[in-house]
């Protein structure tokens, strides 16, 4: 079931994948900073890098536990952007616009899942600038909130992460993989 859940919101949005796990081994994978607990909830957001170059993608990872005691059902939106409110402010603090690729991710369908305790879910957004305009130079601060998450007796939640900060830049540590050179380009003249 959690595989054909995958494979819908893979297909569906091409963007995001939410899995279930459980168990310590997954803790070391997971950010050692964490938003605030709620309704036994914890969400923490992490990117692959701090610094990007201005045309790299900018991947975000973020993790959802359940800390509690009890299962908690939480819905599964076939869009990663209705799924998580995400934050992305720029430079001068103003929140940075969807860009036409973020406004058109919007789904059609809903599906749920439950999180036992001492479960994790995981969710990636690999190119949040091109879903957010992220063109001007500077850092960039984001912060998500998970939607959609429902204790099995109670109302819904809204689970926020730690914030991060992103910088933009023309030249970041992480220069972007170059192209390999054509066979013209190698041969000799």
């Amino acid at each position: 079931m959690k595989t054909a859940v995958v494979m819908i919101a893979l297909t569906c949005i091409g963007i995001g994948v939410s899995v279930g796990m459980s168990g310590e081994a997954n803790e070391q994978k997971v950010s050692d900073k964490w938003g605030s607990v709620k309704a036994g909830l914890r969400l923490a957001l992490k990117s692959s890098q701090s610094r990007y170059r201005f045309d790299q993608p900018i991947v975000l990872k973020m993790t959802l536990k359940n800390d509690g005691n009890s299962n908690v059902r939480i819905a599964l939106p076939d869009s990663i952007l209705e799924m998580y409110r995400v934050d992305v402010r720029l430079p001068n603090g103003a929140a940075a616009p969807l860009t036409l690729k973020g406004k058109s991710l919007w789904s059609m369908g809903v599906t749920g899942q439950i999180l036992k305790p001492g479960e994790l879910t995981v969710d990636t957004i690999p190119m949040l600038n091109r879903l957010y305009d992220m063109t001007l130079l500077g850092e960039y601060t984001v912060t998500v909130s998970r939607l959609q998450v429902y204790p099995v007796k109670g109302k819904p939640v809204e689970v926020s992460s730690n914030t991060i900060k992103i910088a933009v830049t023309m030249d970041a540590a992480s220069k972007p993989v170059s192209k390999p050179a054509s066979k013209a380009e190698t041969q000799p003249k």
